[in-house]
């Protein structure tokens, strides 16, 4: 009788501990190979890919950043076991251009901002045709301004 109720005790202890369930899990391949991995506010360091196993399941805010890249952030949502795989690529930030002559001596040359593209003229209806990777995946559309 003993022995169940220590069983019993220690399997309670277990489960109390999380020790009886399946964390969710993500493993990130990132594209440069060093973008910093943000998750919740909270920054996963070292090189791609990561693998980031979270103690319970829910929604969670995901950045990849990376100087002179544009920044990725989305929200991701896993369920307890579950095992996502996930690439990203970041794309080199628009830099500026230079105008006017450039020579050797200069370590300064000018420069004019590229001016802002002009909003493209609104249509009725449009089409869109999204693949996603994984499949099924969330995405979101949004009007500007």
């Amino acid at each position: 009788m003993r022995v169940c109720r220590f069983l019993s005790l220690l399997v309670l202890l277990s489960v109390a501990a999380g020790c009886g369930t399946d964390g969710p899990q993500l493993v990130l391949h990132t594209s440069p190979g060093d973008a910093e991995v943000i998750v919740d506010g909270f920054v996963h360091p070292g090189p791609s890919p990561h693998t980031i196993a979270f103690k319970v399941a829910g929604r969670f805010q995901l950045e990849v950043v990376k100087d002179g890249f544009q920044p990725v952030q989305m929200w991701i949502t896993l369920n307890n076991g579950q095992r996502l795989e996930q690439s990203i690529e970041l794309i080199r930030a628009t830099s500026q251009i230079a105008t006017g002559p450039l020579t050797p001596d200069d370590p300064n040359p000018p420069v004019e901002p590229i001016p802002p593209a002009s909003p493209p003229e609104p249509v009725a209806q449009f089409t869109l045709n999204l693949s996603t990777s994984p499949a099924g995946a969330t995405a979101y559309l949004r009007r500007p301004g």
